[in-house]
């Protein structure tokens, strides 16, 4: 007879935690328009064992504007979202999309939040749209410059041509924190402004223009994020051997490649 020797290895089971494919949705359209609907995915990002969850919506003004076309369901999940803007005045509009899993999945996490905005031929940052004005990466930190891409940001382009920098430029207001900041730069696309010092961990960015207030964006600020700006025309170059810094050497001449600093300065 001949026998066989089986070896079982049990381990811990994969941790099960939910996840969605998107942190912030964008809906941006004209009075009594109708923007398409978008859609994400929700998955469980620990493992392939399914988790069941639901799904619900919070306005903070403006009514019942916001719409899933599920309020329940199991992972790996495909959700549509809608927006009706009817009898929307002008203006932005936030929401919030709340995922919660089911007691009998013993998820790690308790909810997952994905934030909405709703534009009505008002002013809205793009998602990731916060950026360092100098090297274009997430990463913001107090008193840094930044830039804003959107859409409806301003009704024209204006430069700062004065220090102090205005807080209100072409009728263009940014609030952080609910605080107006100095702006150098204002176009419909995009501004750059000066963070406040005194800042930490989350903060609201919202953007007015003329008497007309954008959507609310939630930005995450550290402590740190150094960049160094290029030379006009050299934006393009950030990240690459080829990038000239917009650098002054000791005497305030600009440095370059026909103007280097001189050793030891």
């Amino acid at each position: 007879a001949t026998t066989e020797i089986y070896t079982l290895s049990i381990h811990d089971a994969l941790p099960i935690s939910l996840s969605a494919s998107a942190a912030t949705l964008l809906f941006s359209t004209a009075v009594n328009g109708s923007p398409a609907a978008q859609t994400f995915t929700v998955s469980n990002s620990a493992g392939s064992a399914a988790i069941g969850f639901t799904a619900a919506t919070t306005t903070t003004a403006g009514g019942n504007w916001l719409a899933l076309s599920t309020s329940t369901s199991t992972t790996p999940a495909t959700i549509s979202v809608s927006v009706n803007t009817t009898n929307l005045a002008q203006g932005g509009y936030n929401g919030t999309i709340t995922l919660k899993p089911l007691p009998s999945a013993d998820a790690t996490n308790s909810m997952v939040v994905i934030q909405v905005g709703l534009a009505v031929s008002a002013p809205a940052v793009e998602p990731g749209g916060v950026v360092s004005a100098a090297i274009f990466n997430t990463t913001v930190s107090p008193g840094s410059i930044i830039s804003l891409f959107g859409v409806n940001l301003a009704t024209s382009t204006v430069s700062a041509s004065a220090t102090p920098l205005p807080t209100t430029l072409g009728g263009t207001q940014v609030l952080v924190n609910g605080v107006a900041v100095p702006l150098f730069y204002v176009s419909p696309e995009q501004i750059n402004a000066q963070l406040p010092t005194g800042i930490s961990g989350t903060i609201t960015i919202t953007v007015i223009s003329g008497t007309t207030t954008g959507v609310t964006t939630t930005v995450q600020v550290s402590a740190v994020s150094p960049g160094i700006f290029v030379v006009s025309g050299a934006q393009g170059q950030i990240g690459t051997s080829n990038a000239q810094g917009a650098i002054l050497n000791s005497n305030l001449s600009p440095n370059s490649s026909t103007n280097p600093a001189a050793a030891g300065s």
